[in-house]
């Protein structure tokens, strides 16, 4: 079949994604340029059951929100997208991302731009799978460290997992978030490659059960620090930094995942001082009994440290 192409077989996303729903509808979803809203749809929520594909064309902006539940799968590509959580008093929903992969995998993003205006860009729950390739994720508006401008026109966080959710990231951009750029809670996964935060609260956020690859990522801007081991009484986190720059302060806190190993970063060289004064006060320790493995994709990391 023909792909369903807005507003030109069908005048808007909602109506285009119902019909791609019906099981003997395989096209995909082509968006023209121009701005696509559905604001007033379902307190602005599109709820995807089963697979999809959707492209967007240059200039082509999606003002709402997605669910992507148990059952769904699919891509999204060249797809801007823009939620601001206060807009209206009818779809005030604060907190809410913009994408939420709850559950549904796999999910692939490439090339999109997914912004905020006080909330999270990209939440995945569950055990939802999502990976995000050449993407940019945040709020809309370049970060002041104001506190009422940012919780406004920035996001409170890039990439947000919960539950057993997985989680890649490879060369994309995290910017102007006042929280966290990305936070694993839980039993999640993650493993990030290439990506760049900037004009951050703090990098990434690990929780004590969570098991995070970084290699070769780059911190600057950053309000507090570029990593932060959440509190917990039972840590089991595991987590490898391989080949990361980091502008600013390295740690939050004194505490660190139970298992760390550390490789070719570039905290000595950037802060001297204070590499120096976390290895003299707080003991890091370069001889973890455990070794994560450095492989890819994601899953086969898991495998190879459970």
């Amino acid at each position: 079949p023909e792909d369903i192409v807005v507003p030109d077989t069908y005048t808007n996303v909602p109506e285009a994604v119902l019909v791609a729903h019906d099981p003997w509808y395989t096209a995909r979803i082509f968006l023209r340029s121009g701005e696509h809203t559905w604001v007033g749809y379902n307190y602005g929520r599109i709820e995807v059951l089963k697979p999809l594909e959707v492209v967007a064309q240059d200039n082509a902006l999606l003002r709402g929100r997605w669910v992507l539940l148990e059952g769904s799968s699919g891509t999204f590509r060249h797809c801007r997208y823009l939620w601001e959580s206060e807009c209206t008093p009818e779809v005030r929903v604060l907190l809410e991302p913009v994408v939420y992969v709850r559950g549904g995998n796999p999910w692939n993003f490439e090339n999109c731009d997914i912004r905020s205006c006080g909330s999270i860009a990209v939440l995945v729950s569950r055990n939802g799978d999502a990976t995000l390739q050449y993407c940019t994720l945040g709020g809309p508006a370049r970060r002041e460290y104001l506190q009422e401008h940012d919780e406004k026109y920035c996001a409170s966080t890039g990439v947000e997992t919960l539950g057993e959710a997985w989680v890649v990231i490879r060369h994309c951009k995290i910017q102007d978030v006042y929280g966290m750029g990305t936070s694993f809670y839980g039993t999640t996964h993650g493993y990030l490659e290439s990506t760049l935060f900037e004009r951050v609260g703090i990098g990434v956020g690990l929780d004590r059960e969570t098991k995070v690859i970084l290699k070769d990522c780059t911190f600057t801007e950053t309000e507090e620090a570029a990593f932060w081991m959440m509190e917990g009484d039972e840590e089991d986190a595991k987590a490898e930094l391989e080949g990361n720059i980091v502008f600013g302060f390295v740690w939050a806190t004194n505490r660190r995942p139970s298992s760390l190993v550390m490789r070719r970063n570039n905290f000595n060289e950037t802060f001297p001082g204070q590499w120096k004064m976390l290895q003299e006060s707080y003991g890091i320790s370069f001889n973890c009994p455990v070794r994560l493995h450095l492989s890819v994709p994601c899953h086969d990391f898991l495998n190879g440290i459970q």
